[in-house]
């Protein structure tokens, strides 16, 4: 009998291995064969390609719903198994340490692998980045925004209206300065005195009021711009802090967390969903996590700020 068991044990060892070595021949296709592989093995794989520029000052991270920031190429070097994940996958650049430029995949299925590539090209007027993901997803690429990383002066990124979403300052290269405009909720919203302060066109700090337990309470939470395919935008907030002081365009940066407050992120906003409108606006609709159908809707205008 033991005998037997650890024939039949042999059998499946030698046959798993032979299915690895013969799958791993397939792998970036949308395969039966394919599929198994991934299943097996990490088959997404990731390369940087720099010209002029040290490839060693280069860092980039993987992101993705179920992970934050796995560092897959440290230094130049690959450093880390992409996973195997459903969804948007973001790959953030950092040179020296600063925050570049955002691209993202949005995979169809769990077990398609992709080889993806980026090349970084560095000239006398700037950066210019190219993303390219090899395998069953190709097409489902983006850049958050369109950054070009000059190398001395402002550089400032529109949105398809003609708006200016967000200007930085480059002294050598470095980010100097970055604007972070403020945007308002107008008298026609569900609360009036809301605050999103965007960050590098991607990051929204909402700020905001509510009344609990008889208590208004004033909190801040952030989040990310998530677009879909037809440019509709969602933005997920999970973690809040909240104050007993009011919050103001004159204060936002200097928002203090009072520990003492004992509430829980489930009694507020869990997202908002809109667009942009043609007059550089924001329309939301928000939600609750206690609601079951409603929404608050809020439009935000933008507003100058002297800090």
């Amino acid at each position: 009998m033991k005998k037997l068991l650890t024939i039949f044990l042999l059998f499946v060892l030698i046959a798993i291995l032979i299915l690895k070595f013969v799958s791993k021949q397939s792998v970036n296709k949308d395969t039966l064969l394919c599929r198994i592989s991934n299943v097996l093995n990490r088959n997404n794989s990731i390369e940087l390609n720099c010209t002029g520029i040290d490839k060693t000052d280069i860092n980039i991270t993987w992101n993705s719903l179920d992970l934050n920031n796995r560092i897959v190429i440290k230094e130049g070097v690959s450093n880390s198994k992409i996973g195997h994940v459903y969804g948007t996958n973001i790959f953030r650049i950092l040179y020296k340490g600063v925050y570049m430029f955002d691209v993202s995949h949005f995979k169809t299925n769990n077990w398609h692998a992709h080889k993806y590539k980026i090349d970084i090209n560095r000239d006398s007027t700037g950066y210019l980045i190219r993303f390219v993901a090899d395998g069953p997803n190709y097409t489902n690429t983006e850049q958050h925004y369109n950054h070009k990383g000059i190398l001395n002066g402002l550089d400032t990124s529109f949105d398809e209206y003609g708006n200016v979403l967000f200007t930085q300052e480059y002294i050598n290269g470095e980010l100097k300065h970055s604007d972070e405009p403020i945007y308002q909720s107008t008298n026609d919203s569900f609360h009036k005195n809301f605050f999103l302060r965007i960050r590098n066109g991607v990051i929204v700090d909402l700020y905001g009021w509510d009344v609990i337990k008889n208590d208004t309470v004033y909190f801040k939470s952030s989040g990310r711009f998530r677009y879909n395919s037809v440019g509709n935008i969602n933005v997920r907030f999970d973690d809040y802090m909240f104050s007993k002081v009011p919050v103001n365009i004159g204060n936002l940066n200097n928002f203090k967390e009072d520990r003492t407050l004992k509430y829980t992120s489930d009694l507020m906003y869990s997202s908002f969903s809109g667009k942009r409108t043609d007059s550089g606006s924001y329309k939301f609709s928000a939600v609750k996590l206690q609601y079951d159908s409603n929404f608050d809707e809020f439009i935000f205008k933008r507003v100058e700020i002297d800090e």
